[in-house]
């Protein structure tokens, strides 16, 4: 397996190549052979949260809705109604 030239990574920067391990060794620790993981989503609210919430807006909602769906009519209802939101 062919060591150099190789990709290495940072968290925030773009991804380069390097030619020689003293090239790598000089942009430091932050710098890897592998690609960091993307920062994981942001965590749904629990569907009861949602129901209620659509609940206490007034907002309709069918029983079999998933969080997703109501989580983007919730929105869409606070987008429409601003004073909603208080």
């Amino acid at each position: 397996m062919q060591e150099f030239p190789r990709w290495v990574y940072h968290r925030s920067e773009s991804a380069r190549v390097v030619e020689t391990a003293d090239e790598q060794k000089a942009l430091g620790k932050e710098w890897a052979v592998i690609p960091f993981p993307k920062d994981p989503e942001p965590a749904e609210k629990p569907l009861e949260d949602l129901q209620a919430q659509a609940t206490k807006l007034g907002i309709e909602f069918d029983g079999r809705w998933g969080a997703k769906r109501l989580q983007n009519t919730i929105d869409a209802f606070i987008e429409d109604h601003p004073d909603a939101a208080e």
